[in-house]
């Protein structure tokens, strides 16, 4: 909601700002792992891609208006209790560009027709089958950050409104947890981790162990 961008790319992992990847240990390892001769099964959407979502729906300020009343430097919980219902069917009444969509789609393509999309170090994500369901969920991620529990713990951190757009990794949803191969990625990223794998043995999400 911060930033306003000139474009919303569906950006591969090769493609992200070293700002984001920065910012997430997940995207250091999987870059670092990738960079060791690791394949990595996904793809991955580049925050500008929300914060376009927000600023072209003017979304920072329907929000706002939306929590009228609300000192988020003490936030009265039942304001926001209340708020939430209006903050989220905003989301869903707003949509993305039909040029981001056909990117998304075509990102899509290349993956099985079931799919998990989370956020970067996020354990868990939402799982959706074929195009039209992979890009409701992708909204729905956008929701999750305007739910109560959600907005008490920023307003707690930050004590503003505002969010900072970030990632969504979007990967096959069949994945399993690889003892082996957590253990080869720990020894090499120098910190324990553990590394799921999809079926053709493809990296697809990295958490420390």
């Amino acid at each position: 909601m911060r930033r306003s961008p000139d474009a919303a790319p569906v950006p591969s992992l090769a493609h992200l700002t070293e700002a984001e990847i920065r910012l997430s240990p997940e995207l250091q390892a999987i870059k670092l792992l990738r960079e060791a001769g690791w394949h990595w099964s996904g793809f991955i959407v580049g925050s500008a891609l929300e914060e376009q979502f927000y600023q072209l729906n003017n979304l920072p300020r329907q929000l706002t208006a939306a929590y009228a009343g609300l000192d988020p430097a003490d936030p009265d919980e039942d304001i926001v209790e209340e708020a939430e219902e209006q903050a989220l069917r905003l989301i869903a009444e707003h949509y993305l560009l039909d040029e981001t969509v056909d990117a998304f789609y075509e990102a899509l393509s290349a993956l099985p027709a079931a799919v998990t999309l989370r956020r970067p170090d996020a354990a868990n994500g939402r799982h959706a089958t074929y195009l039209r369901g992979a890009l409701l969920e992708l909204k729905h991620l956008f929701q999750d950050d305007w739910r109560v529990e959600a907005l008490l713990d920023r307003l707690a951190l930050t004590a503003s409104l505002a969010i900072d757009a970030r990632p969504v990794m979007v990967t096959p949803a069949t994945q399993e947890l690889a003892a082996d191969a957590s253990a080869r990625a720990s020894e090499l990223l120098g910190r324990r981790v553990a590394v799921w794998l999809d079926q053709s043995g493809a990296l697809t999400k990295v958490l420390p162990a």
